[in-house]
């Protein structure tokens, strides 16, 4: 789902677990430039689209109000990570009861009458999933920049030919 914050599943325990893994047992500290790791440890990989602009406004906040500190405290750490955390949870509680963003019809009868009358639908699927879904959805997804061929043979007869003709207007 695209609005599924990851974070909300995540409990102090994990916050600390990560950081004592990165920074060791006994570390209050930690460089702004290492949290990098303490998330790739916490998330098992690296962070998800969902949470990533979040996290990174909430460090960059944290910097910003703490005069362009290069590092940060294990309890403000653990504070950081609950709030956010808890922003997570309440966003999840304010999606719960409505349809999914994935989903632009809430009824049957809608969905019915925008086919009848062939209506175009709202959203496209890349904005409605964040990864294809299938194999034959991976073509295409991402824009990939078209390039000419570096070989082949462009002086050959039948490409003479063919460009006269396409020239003369008989072949299109």
């Amino acid at each position: 789902e695209k609005n599924f914050r990851n974070l909300q599943i995540f409990d102090e325990n994990d916050f600390i677990n990560s950081w004592n893994k990165i920074n060791g047992k006994n570390s209050n500290i930690c460089l702004i430039n290492r949290l990098n790791e303490i998330f790739i440890h916490l998330f098992r990989g690296p962070i998800p689209i969902n949470d990533k602009p979040y996290i990174d406004k909430a460090v960059s906040d944290y910097q910003h109000s703490n005069y362009n500190t290069n590092s940060i405290t294990l309890t403000d750490f653990i504070e950081l990570m609950l709030k956010l955390k808890e922003e997570a949870e309440n966003e999840q509680l304010k999606l719960n009861g409505k349809p999914k963003p994935t989903c632009e019809f809430t009824s049957s009868q809608l969905l019915n009458e925008n086919i009848n009358y062939h209506k175009p639908l709202k959203l496209n699927l890349k904005e409605k999933q964040t990864m294809p879904l299938t194999a034959m959805q991976e073509y295409g997804w991402r824009e990939q920049k078209l390039e000419l061929p570096k070989n082949g043979r462009g002086g050959s007869e039948i490409t003479k030919f063919a460009s006269e003709l396409i020239k003369n207007g008989i072949y299109y």
